[in-house]
């Protein structure tokens, strides 16, 4: 396979994200999914396809590309940049500040634990984006990385974090940044975990005036394992969408 690639419909035609640094792509984006490294790489690229488009039309579905096209978008977690770069070709004039990690513990995969204190869950490399964003056809200029999200933040229109931020660590790692940056009117869209250890629903709330406007909850028995951390909701995460007041 030459290239991997994520196609996805919208209301202004289909849209592709595209890799040429496939085995790289893969290894990351295993990790970052939690999609066996064992797989081969067609069955990787069946499974991560098809959650990818679930993921976007999912958010699709929650109104979070509603802005407009010069927007700027910060993504806390970008992994491999799936998510910006659709977003980027959707939204054609729109600005990305992309925060991750630039550095790969393979160690850190099944088994090991979901929840970390401090940010450390490191399986990215920019080299991986920026082959994405190239490959995809799309400016670089438009795009900022920032490892860890320890340079400063742009005001943005809308900040999003998919299964990183308020998922594999604490809600403080960077409640203050998010509600700093993101401007009066802006959309967060963040996927939570519910621990009884952090409640983040009723923190990020409580910083931007309101709950969520919309979300979208995952029934526990869709996800079997071990909740001995979790609260005792019948759901274990949520996508949750604020708008700044």
């Amino acid at each position: 396979m030459d290239d991997l690639r994520i196609k996805v419909s919208s209301d202004r035609g289909p849209i592709e994200a595209r890799w040429t640094m496939v085995n790289e792509a893969k290894e990351l984006g295993s990790l970052q999914t939690s999609v066996s490294l064992d797989w081969s790489l067609t069955g990787f690229t069946e499974i991560y396809t098809k959650m990818q488009r679930d993921k976007w039309h999912k958010r699709w579905g929650l109104g979070v590309y509603k802005i407009p096209d010069d927007s700027t978008v910060i993504e806390i977690g970008c992994g491999i940049g799936t998510a910006a770069i659709l977003a980027a070709k959707y939204l054609p004039q729109s600005q990305h500040h992309l925060i991750d990690a630039d550095e790969v513990n393979t160690g850190f995969g099944k088994g090991s634990p979901l929840w970390t204190t401090n940010g450390s869950v490191l399986y990215n490399t920019w080299d991986v984006v920026a082959n994405g964003i190239e490959s995809s056809g799309i400016d670089p200029q438009r795009f900022e990385f920032n490892t860890l999200g320890r340079n400063p933040w742009p005001a943005a229109d809308m900040i999003m974090s998919h299964a990183s931020w308020c998922y594999h660590y604490p809600t403080e790692v960077y409640l203050d940044k998010v509600v700093s940056s993101l401007k009066p009117g802006g959309i967060l869209c963040v996927t939570i975990r519910f621990y009884d250890k952090d409640d983040a629903l009723s923190k990020i709330s409580e910083r931007l005036g309101g709950p969520p406007r919309a979300m979208l909850t995952y029934d526990k028995a869709e996800k079997p394992g071990n909740f001995g951390i979790l609260t005792d909701r019948d759901f274990y995460k949520a996508d949750c969408v604020w708008v700044k007041e």
